[in-house]
């Protein structure tokens, strides 16, 4: 079994921890503390319930196909066609029905998650999609260590578990017996690390979060990376560099110690309009948002 290279993945003792890193918070932050105990806990119970739906399937395939025989023999007997048809027609519906619930997303929806949750926890529910989706697309290194000390890399057919139903239980679980709840095979067998190359969660960098870095040599850092990878003509990119004027103007040392309210009044006198104000202070400008997302933030300085 080949070894991968160790590097940077010993950071991270598995893929609970890299997640915590991708939030910026600590390993000591579990994954429940992190998106809260509701969205945990419907992530495990749709996993299982998967796994229930999955024998009941097989239950009623098995069922189907005994309807299936029996109209076959019917059809053999001295008797009108119409009587092999009484078993052949609940079989088909029982297959044809079963086979299209095979196929729907037994994941609870984001949005129903979200909305029962705070606001940190929503963030952090967004990040794990974003996690399980840069893992699934081979922007982290993954890899598979055995017991034996030996480690494999993830290659690509394997690393689609994370975007299958269920994946999210290979960050959220400790126990290797649950990611067998999840539908795509294969799945690892040993523990997971994952380096996240530096990267971070798009909801843990939005204006908000730049207005109230603390740091002001980093935020001009970050400013200038950001200004450098929006340097095109597009109206997309003219949107983002005007916000981040916004968020340059709402740095400004005479703001340091005013009220959002006096802010928001001065700054509608320089030509931004109240909404734009109120949503990129909120960090909840969308059309920001989107183009961050488009940006290598795992490149971020």
């Amino acid at each position: 079994m080949a070894n991968a290279p160790q590097g940077d993945y010993l950071k991270y003792e598995r893929a609970a921890f890299a997640f915590a890193r991708f939030c910026h918070c600590t390993a000591a932050d579990t994954p429940a503390a992190l998106i809260g105990t509701n969205a945990h806990t419907a992530w495990f119970n749709a996993a299982r319930n998967s796994a229930k739906s999955r024998r009941q399937r097989v239950a009623i395939y098995v069922a189907s196909g005994c309807f299936v025989t029996l109209a076959m023999w019917l059809a053999l007997q001295p008797l009108p066609a119409i009587v092999a048809l009484l078993p052949a027609l609940p079989a088909g519906w029982l297959i044809g029905n079963t086979m299209r619930r095979g196929y729907r997303s037994e994941e609870p929806r984001l949005e129903a998650l979200i909305g029962g949750a705070t606001p940190e926890q929503r963030d952090r529910i967004l990040n794990l999609e974003e996690f399980c989706n840069r893992a699934a697309s081979g922007k982290f290194g993954v890899v598979e260590r055995f017991p034996d000390g030996s480690t494999r890399e993830l290659s690509a057919d394997w690393l689609k578990c994370f975007a299958a139903d269920g994946g999210k239980l290979l960050v959220l679980s400790t126990d290797p017996a649950d990611w067998l709840l999840i539908r795509r095979r294969p799945v690892p067998r040993g523990e997971i690390l994952i380096d996240i190359r530096g990267s971070v969660a798009a909801t843990e960098l939005s204006s908000k979060t730049l207005i109230d870095l603390d740091d002001a040599e980093r935020f001009q850092v970050i400013l200038q990376w950001l200004l450098g990878h929006a340097s095109g003509t597009s109206s997309e990119a003219a949107a983002f560099r005007n916000v981040l004027n916004l968020i340059v103007a709402f740095r400004r040392p005479d703001f340091a110690e005013k009220r959002f309210e006096t802010q928001k009044e001065a700054l509608e006198k320089e030509g931004y309009s109240r909404s734009m104000l109120e949503k990129v202070h909120s960090g909840n400008y969308a059309s920001f948002q989107r183009f961050l997302r488009t940006l290598p933030l795992n490149e971020i300085p």
